[in-house]
């Protein structure tokens, strides 16, 4: 996939493009709020997972069918996204599997460095030219997460980190594997695909796991608030995906995928309005260096296309 040089792209198209990453990150961070009222109701963490995805596909092929669309190839590039839902199933798994042996707060950040990676690999690939300065900005804005997420390094466990780092690279394959998958079918379709895939996997899953001993069966929402915050998190993370891809075909991958850094500033947000938590001064300083250093990457101008 060649994407369209981001820093060629109109100042308000520019603007909108963001603007529309925005609201799929403000989207994506409603969800593990809506999750954790699922938990408080007795869902276990496969039963969130699963019927949030099966909630996410249903929606998309409702939405399809309404709109009588089916995309021109759609069956070769469904049978091609097989990959895309088993990184989506990594990346949910590699991040919630490195907490039971690392603090949360390393887990996270070692996920949300992935907008440096994506950077790197449309920088090299030549789908995006990226500045050092451009560099340093979003390495300033990952560090600026360091403070929001205070940053604990009690435990360092080897596995710990590693599946930290494998849903890094997971998402980084997903963004790839979908915004190609995009520019071809569009992004509902795409995500379709992707959502469909994952849905399957997690539901054989569910299904062999208890048979298999590797997990206990899944356990359900027990009252009707609990299976509506499964679907707030189903139709919030769903959108919130489109919405990423949708902006990435205006602003770039690369340029959409650094702005995913504001997701955890978002449920922090929503963490202190919906269910009280507090920040301290220094978390509130990480905040303000991750959107500094954003308006920084934005006003730095990207190097000239080699000839």
């Amino acid at each position: 996939m060649t994407e369209a040089r981001p820093d060629a792209t109109a100042p308000s198209s520019s603007l909108a493009g963001i603007g529309i990453v925005l609201l799929s990150a403000l989207l994506i961070a409603l969800a593990p709020n809506a999750a954790k009222i699922a938990y408080r109701e007795g869902a276990d963490l496969t039963a969130v997972i699963t019927f949030r995805t099966l909630i996410g596909a249903a929606g998309l092929a409702l939405y399809l069918a309404a709109r009588r669309h089916w995309p021109p190839g759609g069956r070769d590039a469904f049978r091609r996204s097989a990959f895309s839902g088993l990184a989506q199933v990594f990346t949910a798994l590699g991040f919630i599997g490195a907490v039971a042996f690392i603090d949360v707060s390393l887990a996270a950040l070692i996920f949300y460095s992935h907008p440096f990676l994506v950077a790197l690999i449309s920088h090299l690939r030549g789908e995006a030219r990226m500045s050092a300065n451009r560099f340093v900005w979003i390495a300033s804005a990952i560090a600026g997460l360091a403070l929001v997420f205070g940053l604990k390094l009690a435990s360092l466990a080897p596995l710990g980190i590693a599946l930290s780092l494998g849903g890094m690279v997971a998402v980084t394959v997903l963004i790839f594997t979908v915004a190609g998958l995009s520019a071809e079918v569009g992004p509902i379709p795409a995500n379709l695909f992707m959502t469909t895939w994952s849905c399957l996997y997690l539901l054989a899953f569910a299904l062999a796991a208890p048979l298999t001993g590797l997990a206990a069966p899944m356990t359900l929402p027990g009252s009707v608030t609990g299976w509506i915050a499964i679907l707030g998190a189903g139709v919030t993370t769903t959108t919130g995906y489109v919405l990423f891809f949708v902006g990435a075909r205006i602003v770039g991958t690369a340029r959409a995928a650094v702005w995913t850094v504001t997701e955890p500033l978002f449920a922090i947000i929503f963490a202190v309005l919906l269910i009280g938590e507090t920040l301290s001064a220094s978390q509130w300083l990480g905040v303000a260096i991750v959107i500094g250093s954003l308006i920084r990457f934005e006003t730095t101008v990207a190097p000239a296309p080699r000839d």
